[in-house]
């Protein structure tokens, strides 16, 4: 007999299709990395998560530098700056604990070598919400240090699903032929209030006794919005069409999403052919833009319709407050280019408050000279 993976059961080659002809596997690929990432029972090889974490960080920061053995002096890597030399401290520590133990350890040492560094970066395989951020900013600013930025367990599990090398050799997993997948995760990690501006739509999409059609122009938030509905599952973009009736029968959702409708109309359709056929009972959420509202309202009859419309400023102040960006003229830059669309804003957030001079991201400098335009086809 022949896993839905492609490999033989029976060689003992293969654990994955072993899992998952046992049932005790999740569907998606992001599932399996963010669950060995944070297993405590799952040994990391020290080396290969530093080198990991150097090459990941590298596509951020080109000019990052790797320093390793020991004569690191307090820090895994440095980037360079014309205000200051920026240290990486990089953990595989999954807790906040050990997060603030390889901070201050990492700290101390670099003070006592005198190494004029007291700006760092953070890479590591916890999972921080705000309260936790900030038990970590007040612990570097006890050092004399300053935390610019953190990439945790989330940036993590995005970053190797799309690097298979590196998902491989850390972490032994190979990828596979998937058609459903958990609401994306945050990249950094970081806690955004989902009601902000959005209570009255989130109370109609979970209100919705049937199935919903979610609309609005591209970065207004649909895809956080959508997101917050309880026990959700996402039709993954390319999906096979050929996998998906065994995979919603494997995992018998309660709710269906399918971002990008408009895009792929015919899935809309094979959704509802495939509950009717199994008799299951999931709800189907779509995704579009407005222009597609016709097309899609054609194929999912009777859908309850929510419209998801551009937030004041006040409300993206708001949530740009909880990334941590405070600064006045900053915030005034993302507002006036963002035209009340939160994904647009959080996305300029990034680009337009990074660590200073050369360490600043891959593109930074493009946005800070002319206004920032969304890729096509976003949220």
């Amino acid at each position: 007999m022949r896993c839905g993976y492609g490999s033989v059961s029976g060689e003992g080659d293969d654990p994955l299709c072993e899992a998952r002809l046992s049932g005790t596997i999740a569907l998606n690929l992001l599932d399996q990395i963010d669950d060995r990432l944070k297993d405590p029972d799952f040994r990391l090889n020290r080396d290969d998560f530093e080198d990991c974490s150097t090459s990941l960080l590298t596509d951020i920061y080109p000019n990052l530098v790797p320093i390793s053995g020991g004569s690191d002096e307090g820090r895994d890597a440095q980037i360079g700056d014309p205000d200051g030399t920026i240290g990486v401290l990089i953990t595989s520590s999954r807790d906040l604990e050990g997060v603030l133990a390889n901070l201050r350890k990492g700290c101390r040492q670099i003070a006592k070598k005198q190494v004029p560094i007291r700006r760092v970066i953070l890479a590591n395989l916890a999972e921080l919400n705000a309260s936790k951020r900030k038990k970590i900013a007040e612990a570097s600013e006890a050092l004399g240090f300053e935390v610019v930025q953190t990439y945790p367990r989330p940036w993590y599990a995005n970053r190797l699903r799309r690097d298979p090398d590196w998902r491989v050799k850390l972490l032994r997993l190979r990828g596979g032929t998937y058609t459903l997948a958990r609401p994306p995760l945050d990249d950094l990690g970081v806690d955004v209030d989902a009601t902000v501006g959005r209570a009255e739509e989130l109370a109609a999409i979970r209100a919705a006794a049937g199935d919903v059609m979610v609309s609005g122009v591209p970065g207004v938030g649909k895809t956080h919005l959508v997101a917050q509905v309880p026990d959700a599952l996402f039709v993954e973009k390319l999906a096979d069409l050929s996998r998906l009736a065994d995979d919603l029968l494997e995992t018998d959702p309660k709710v269906v999403v399918f971002d990008d409708a408009g895009a792929r109309a015919e899935v809309v359709v094979e959704l509802q052919i495939i509950r009717r056929s199994h008799q299951l009972s999931y709800r189907i959420i779509a995704v579009c833009w407005p222009h597609e509202t016709q097309m899609v309202a054609d194929r999912l009859k009777d859908a309850t319709t929510v419209e998801v419309g551009r937030m004041t400023k006040a409300e993206l102040g708001e949530i740009l407050r909880k990334r941590g960006i405070t600064r006045d003229s900053v915030l005034r830059r993302i507002l006036d280019q963002a035209h009340g669309r939160p994904a647009w804003a959080v996305r300029l957030g990034g680009v337009l408050s990074p660590p200073s001079g050369n360490a600043a991201p891959r593109g930074a400098r493009r946005a800070r000279s002319r206004p920032w335009t969304a890729p096509p086809r976003c949220c």
